[in-house]
């Protein structure tokens, strides 16, 4: 997992949680969807239908539903075999295959849980063909759609202040227009003051990831 973290520029907690802690913090720093030292004692102190209510509900809190597909019963009168057996993104679509009744392909739209630059950005990544048992690695290349996906999802977050955040789009807009040498000088000196921003960031692997970004759309200039 750690591994995996890395390769994808996220922040990798220490093995040891203790190593976690930040100033002012009452709790251990964990990534997202983590359980607390004082949700797994609740756990482990649970038993019968105590403990599967705790797991459901630690398990729900952290993943986010952002769309939602159903072609209805089958038979409405018997039960028979039927219904999606799973959904696979690809280059653009999702492709939902159903057991009795073939592909369904479906876009996604924007929304108050996805944003149009999102999915502008998840669109980036293609394949010419996909198995998706062997789970191939999603690697996104240098472009202002994701960079502006990832201030979307700080501003969801409220990762970043809403003047820095705005500040932001407004010089990547204006970096957009420009060519050559003086395209590159200002997406990096805008990449480096992100990395500085980080420090008060309330996400500041975010904020990192983001910087990380812009940076690379300077370099993809060279």
């Amino acid at each position: 997992m750690q591994h995996w973290l890395r390769e994808r520029h996220e922040a990798v907690p220490h093995g040891d949680p203790s190593h976690e802690m930040m100033a002012g913090m009452d709790h251990a720093r964990l990534m997202p969807g983590m359980l607390t030292a004082e949700q797994l004692a609740q756990l482990d102190g649970a038993k019968g239908s105590e403990f599967d209510r705790l797991f459901l509900t630690f398990m729900i809190q952290h993943p986010r539903e952002i769309a939602y597909f159903d072609r209805g019963p089958m038979d409405s009168t018997k039960l028979v075999s039927a219904g999606s057996w799973s959904v696979y993104w690809y280059n653009g679509y999702l492709v939902s295959s159903e057991i009795s009744r073939g592909l369904d392909i479906l876009e996604l739209t924007p929304s108050g849980f996805i944003s149009q630059n999102e999915i502008d950005a998840a669109r980036i990544v293609r394949f010419e063909y996909l198995n998706a048992q062997e789970q191939p690695k999603l690697v996104w290349p240098a472009s202002f759609a994701l960079a502006r996906a990832y201030l979307d999802q700080l501003a969801r977050s409220n990762g970043l202040g809403s003047d820095r955040l705005s500040a932001v789009r407004n010089e990547l807009s204006r970096s957009e227009q420009l060519s050559g040498q003086p395209k590159r000088d200002a997406l990096t000196r805008l990449a480096n003051q992100l990395h500085q921003d980080a420090t008060g960031a309330g996400d500041q692997a975010k904020v990192h990831i983001l910087a990380a970004a812009v940076g690379e759309l300077a370099n993809a200039g060279r």
